[in-house]
């Protein structure tokens, strides 16, 4: 009976190990991290985007995440941010911040799952002024 209930207990134990190592590399990648941006933005509207990050998830109300915490354009100054694919297609809209607004979080379009996405910026104004923005910003938060 003993060597019975050992058996099981060794099993279950198993089991439980096997369960938790599939499930724990993908939580991992839906930590809602915060990753570093530092864009020049251009004039007219000219775009500027980061490095990419995979996006994992195929879930898009896995929200991105973008929190603008620095612009020289001046206080109260609006950015626009998205996500696009290397080739420059949008993977998500486009949502108009400013420093104020703090931490946003965003759905993204189907096309941006399991792929490299890239956080793009561009001046909300169609004007020749060129300032600098920083801040951080996530491809999927899990939220």
């Amino acid at each position: 009976m003993k060597i019975r209930k050992r058996k099981y207990a060794m099993s279950a134990a198993f089991a439980a190990f096997l369960v938790l190592s599939a499930v724990s590399p993908i939580a991992a990648a839906y930590v809602d991290n915060d990753v570093e941006y530092h864009f020049n933005i251009g004039t007219y509207q000219s775009n500027s985007r980061s490095t990419g990050r995979y996006r994992e998830t195929t879930n898009t109300n896995n929200k991105w995440k973008v929190k603008m915490t620095y612009t020289n354009e001046g206080e109260g100054t609006y950015t626009t941010y998205w996500l696009e694919h290397y080739n420059g297609d949008n993977v998500s809209p486009a949502h108009t911040i400013c420093i104020a607004d703090g931490t946003k979080y965003y759905s993204a379009w189907s096309s941006a799952s399991k792929s490299t996405v890239y956080l793009t910026a561009e001046n909300n104004n169609n004007n020749n002024i060129t300032y600098t923005v920083k801040g951080y910003w996530d491809e999927e938060t899990g939220k």
